[in-house]
This record gives C-alpha cells, structure tokens and sequence, in this order.
C-alpha cells in the first residue's frame, strides 16, 4: 500500500501537480515511488525478507523542490505473520542517504508459518504497510 500526503498549498501557488510521495515500504534498495501495488515478494518458512523503508521525510522534493531531507521520527516495525503471529522489528531510525530518507530491516519467517499474506506495517497514522507472501 503506498501512503500519499500532499504538499501544503502556497499562497496562490498552482500545487495541482504536486505528488509528495508519503513513506512506503519495499523489497527494493533504491528509492523510487512505486508505480503500482506491492510487487510479488514469496518468502519460504526460515527464509528472510530484506525491507527497505522510503521517504521517510517531511520534505517535498518529488515535484522539483530541493527542500532539506529531514527525518522523521523514529518507527516500530512489525510483521503480522500469516496464522497471526507477529514479528517485531524492533525501532527504526530513518537516516538520510542521498536523496532518500529511509531504513533497512530483515524479518526471518519462522519455521512452521503456514502459508498465506504477511503484512508488514510501521507505527505512524495512517501505518505505511508492504505485503509479502509466505509460500509452503
């Protein structure tokens, strides 16, 4: 699921074509916006999955701007198992590296997880979600 916030309107400023990319999560080490819904990510039982968090920052630099990239505060990560179980990934720091602000963080799937969605979901409100799937 990908997160969208605008950008504050500007006295009289036309922001019809702002975008402002809120955070999303994903399997990908470069921080491009994805285009589409969570990508096919199929994890096994004792395998593990490597996230990367993305934009995980107040700037709004996707429409031109060249705004400073500052942090957002740090977040809770956790995975919702399929069968219920939950993985936590403890507190993360997002932390500037080029033109993104993220996080990387890898979740083992435990052995014995029955097959199904795995939802991946920080603390914020709205959550930024990312869903994989767990394969027999």
């Amino acid at each position: 699921m990908l997160v969208l916030a605008g950008c504050g309107d500007r006295a009289g400023e036309d922001v019809s074509s702002a975008g402002c990319h809120g955070p999303w999560i994903d399997t990908s080490a470069v921080g491009e916006p994805p285009q589409r819904s969570d990508p096919a990510v199929t994890v096994r039982p004792g395998g593990t999955v490597r996230l990367h968090g993305h934009g995980y920052t107040s700037a709004c630099n996707d429409t031109g701007e060249q705004e400073e990239l500052e942090p957002l505060g740090p977040v809770e990560v956790s995975v919702r198992l399929p069968g219920g179980g939950i993985l936590r990934l403890g507190e993360l720091t997002p932390r500037v590296e080029g033109t993104d602000v993220g996080f990387v963080a890898t979740a083992t799937v435990p052995a014995g997880t029955p097959a199904g969605t795995a939802v991946v979901r920080d603390d914020r409100s709205p959550a930024t979600t990312f869903r994989f799937t767990v394969a027999p």
